[in-house]
């Protein structure tokens, strides 16, 4: 009986390898870069299709967000709803990690994962 009992402690003390990364990641000098990825990775759940459709993060430094924005039409609508991107970043990190948002419309800085055809797709919307 005692052994069954000491059985579900050390199965409900278990926990999954995305938990202990996380906790690892977090008392860690990799926290800012494995933060940095999450966002990175999960930028279109995070702000939604339509705006990660012509925006995407390319730096962070020091709670400064850089988003790379396809045209400016499209980086006047993220200054409107800044505060929201930030609230919701922040939630989703679960710490106030972005302070400010830069964008930036530099073609030089667009991110790999983003096709001409995809930028032509946004600049005719």
């Amino acid at each position: 009986m005692a052994d069954k009992k000491k059985l579900r402690k050390k199965k409900a003390q278990l926990e999954t390898s995305s938990e202990v990364l996380k906790s690892f990641f977090q008392k860690s000098p990799l926290s800012q870069q494995f933060t940095r990825w999450k966002v990175w990775n999960e930028w279109a759940e995070l702000v939604g299709p339509q705006i990660s459709k012509y925006s995407s993060p390319i730096q962070y430094d020091q709670g400064t967000l850089t988003l790379w924005v396809a045209h400016p039409v499209h980086m006047q609508n993220l200054q409107f709803i800044e505060l929201e991107l930030k609230r919701k970043i922040n939630e989703f990190v679960g710490r106030r990690w972005v302070h400010r948002i830069r964008y930036d419309l530099n073609l030089k800085n667009k991110p790999e994962n983003i096709s001409e055809q995809q930028l032509q797709d946004v600049i005719e919307d």
